[in-house]
């Protein structure tokens, strides 16, 4: 549609030439009505193109085929234009089809899963661990807690770094992770703390590392935090 709207303005400039520079009753016979002004719509530049190519056919005199100002242009781009226009509605009908079936399998996904969870409810207690092995938070637990906030690493020894971050609400211990920067494809668990403070051991001295928390209970574990970065000291530094 962009190219029909640049040639349309391209074709008004052109010709101004035959029909005035402001707008006035010749402009009608070209589509234009109470302004020259053109607008970026489908249905104006639709009007605008059939209009253009019935002038041209009328007035072949004014066209200007080394700058492809003619009136088998404007059906060109009028015939391109309803081409694009058709597209867009039957893409839209197709999406409309296809939500049809998704919406159904999501509807029936949601009935299984709540038999599923009232089934659950019947054979398992309220604070069974093994709600967690269908995917599901312990219903009689407390809610998971908050992803863990302001988290800090600072290069603490030889191969270690000492990470920290802000107490989670609900939390009862935090699982750190660390990630090689560019080189492990996902954080690594590196330990666990009742405290929101753990040194991660056993890493690569001189290697930047991405530092990551989350924060668990028994209802479950928070998204990892944002990260922190810091490199474990060298021993010639540590020494």
């Amino acid at each position: 549609m962009d190219g029909c709207y640049e040639w349309c303005k391209r074709t008004r400039d052109y010709l101004k030439q035959y029909l005035g520079e402001q707008c006035n009753q010749s402009w009608t016979q070209a589509g234009f009505h109470n302004s020259i002004a053109v607008d970026n719509s489908y249905s104006f530049l639709s009007a605008l193109l059939s209009a253009l190519a019935a002038l041209f056919d009328e007035q072949s005199a004014w066209q200007d085929a080394a700058h492809g100002i003619t009136g088998e242009q404007a059906q060109a781009l009028l015939t391109s234009l309803s081409n694009a226009a058709t597209a867009v509605t039957q893409g839209r009908l197709a999406s409309g089809l296809a939500r049809e079936p998704r919406d159904e399998a999501l509807t029936a996904m949601r009935e299984r899963l709540r038999g599923l969870c009232n089934e659950l409810r019947q054979q398992i207690g309220a604070y069974d661990q093994r709600w967690l092995a269908f995917g599901l938070n312990i219903p009689g637990a407390s809610s998971t807690p908050a992803v863990p906030q302001n988290v800090t690493a600072i290069s603490y020894g030889f191969g270690q770094i000492l990470a920290t971050c802000d107490a989670s609400p609900r939390a009862t211990h935090y699982r750190f992770f660390t990630q090689a920067n560019l080189e492990e494809p996902e954080p690594v668990f590196g330990g666990s703390s009742p405290t929101p403070t753990l040194v991660l051991s056993g890493l690569e001295p001189g290697q930047l590392y991405q530092v990551y928390v989350s924060a668990a209970n028994e209802a479950g574990e928070s998204d990892l935090s944002e990260p922190a970065s810091a490199t474990p000291i060298e021993l010639a530094k540590a020494a």
